[in-house]
């Protein structure tokens, strides 16, 4: 073991080797940088807290008693200090619909049935040689309005 604190004690200082006094001075310069931007630190979280509280913090437009301005104010607080609520009163009729449904509301109109049906020759398919059959049926109903 002292072989060892021998070897690395021994030979004269090198280009990277520093003595004590310089490793104290280099020490104390980074301590003083560390505290220089840790002020900087707290400085810029206090402009962000300050940013953040203008944008959404509340709103100026309030009074000495922390209620906002209002230009009505005044009239209601006079106007419910001296009035009575007025008593709720209960509907006692229904309102009834103000359209018929679909149904009833076209039932008198006439009704156009169009049917497309295939020549013989047309039933048969192209790719395959087999039949068609019908899929389905399709009724609309339409309006004809004629200006006058």
């Amino acid at each position: 073991m002292e072989n060892v604190e021998k070897l690395s004690n021994s030979g004269p200082p090198g280009p990277d080797k520093k003595t004590y006094s310089e490793l104290e001075n280099e020490n104390t310069k980074l301590k003083l940088e560390m505290e220089e931007l840790s002020a900087k630190l707290t400085w810029y979280e206090e402009q962000f807290r300050l940013a953040a509280h203008k944008k959404y913090g509340p709103s100026s437009e309030k009074t000495d008693d922390g209620e906002p301005l209002s230009a009505f104010n005044e009239a209601e607080k006079e106007a419910r200090a001296t009035l009575d609520e007025p008593e709720l009163e209960e509907i006692t009729y229904k309102r009834s619909r103000a359209r018929k449904p679909t149904g009833e509301r076209f039932a008198g109109l006439p009704v156009e049935t169009v049917e497309y049906t295939l020549s013989e020759s047309e039933l048969v398919c192209e790719d395959c040689g087999e039949t068609l059959t019908n899929m389905s049926k399709q009724a609309r109903r339409e309006l004809v309005v004629i200006p006058a």
